[in-house]
């Protein structure tokens, strides 16, 4: 069905095309997904970003996810639940050994800025499967994945 459509998804659960209707699916490809860095790093989908790869030289990162622990499953939430499931996030990745300076600070968007700015997080990761576990434990449809040299993917995960 999404062959056509969007050949260059990754999904990791066929299911999921199901949960996720076309629009939504375009916004998630059109959006722009922001870094709090100086100078600000902007991701897309499906396209290479040189800044984002200068800056995990930097810090030594090879495999990156930018995944946001609010809105779960794209469902408007208050911002103290959302504030809420940002603490849980940052302790879920405090256990998991995450050091504060190795998490990066950003927040996703629709280019016609018509849903709230989604705050997320870019963190370093050993594997895909890794970001999809981290995903799924937040409710998340998908998330973006980077790997230096190459073009940032959007992975479905529902």
């Amino acid at each position: 069905m999404f062959e056509n459509y969007a050949p260059d998804i990754e999904i990791i659960d066929s299911k999921s095309v199901e949960f996720i209707d076309d629009e939504l699916l375009k916004a998630y490809r059109s959006a722009k997904y922001v870094l709090n860095v100086n100078p600000v790093v902007e991701m897309k989908v499906d396209s290479h970003c040189s800044q984002l790869d200068s800056l995990l030289k930097e810090r030594g990162w090879g495999l990156v996810a930018f995944i946001t622990p609010e809105n779960p499953y794209s469902e408007i939430l208050s911002e103290s639940e959302n504030q809420k499931r940002h603490e849980t996030f940052l302790n879920y990745l405090e256990l998991q050994d995450y050091k504060s300076d190795e998490l990066i600070g950003g927040y996703g968007i629709d280019i016609g800025e018509q849903w709230p700015r989604e705050n997320s997080y870019l963190i370093s990761v050993g594997s895909e499967e890794q970001a999809t576990e981290i995903a799924r434990q937040y409710d998340q449809n998908g998330y973006l994945l980077h790997m230096i040299d190459e073009a940032t993917k959007l992975i479905l995960c529902r």
